[in-house]
């Protein structure tokens, strides 16, 4: 996997490599060889910028990224329909903050500015998940594949480990409602290592 979205130099402790992060092609050129030599099957990507641009060779196989109900990107989703590029979620149910109040029970219902408060939007989750007789988990992440993504969840928890592998078929009204839920608030990213990193910039800078 071609994993970014910055490239680092071989010496040094995160030295960052600017052409390589500018222009991820060289790399991405060195896998397809591996491809043609019969090394590897198939290359994804993660959180890659500016490869499209050139002429590839192999399709990439998979797009993994941030994706979630607090960040769910409808455009890029849409995008990769139309490319015929699959996503694959990881943090599918946010960080674990967000884990806690997406599966928790909220109290209050309220609008901000025009817009359903996080308590109104988790509610939409709990509801779901009482009629169907499932757990708010298994809600987002059956959400998840309902919209044609791979999901990875992880848990150290053996139970909640097989909780997840249950997918159900959300009813079209309920997906939909989700759907329009997730897509009611400004986007929240989870994972962002540009100060981990110590980077001069924000990886994500207009994304």
């Amino acid at each position: 996997m071609l994993l970014g979205p910055v490239a680092f130099k071989k010496a040094g402790n995160n030295v960052l490599d600017e052409d390589l992060t500018a222009d991820p092609y060289p790399t991405w050129q060195k896998l397809e060889e591996l491809v043609d030599k019969g090394k590897i099957k198939n290359i994804g990507i993660s959180k890659i910028q500016n490869l499209t641009a050139n002429s590839l060779k192999h399709q990439p196989a998979v797009n993994q990224v941030e994706l979630n109900f607090w960040n769910p990107q409808p455009e890029l989703l849409q995008w990769s329909k139309e490319n015929d590029l699959l996503l694959e979620a990881y943090s599918p149910l946010g960080s674990n903050k967000q884990v806690g109040a997406t599966l928790g029970v909220p109290e209050v219902r309220a609008t901000f500015a025009g817009r359903p408060s996080v308590s109104l939007i988790i509610l939409q989750v709990k509801d779901i998940a009482c009629k169907l007789g499932i757990t708010p988990a298994q809600v987002i992440i059956s959400w998840h594949v309902q919209r044609g993504t791979v999901v990875l969840p992880k848990s150290v928890t053996a139970s909640r480990i097989v909780e997840n592998l249950d997918v159900f078929e959300l009813p079209q009204e309920d997906f939909e409602a989700l759907e329009k839920a997730a897509n009611s608030h400004s986007p929240q990213r989870v994972v962002n290592p540009s100060k981990g990193w110590k980077l001069p910039f924000d990886v994500f800078d207009g994304q």
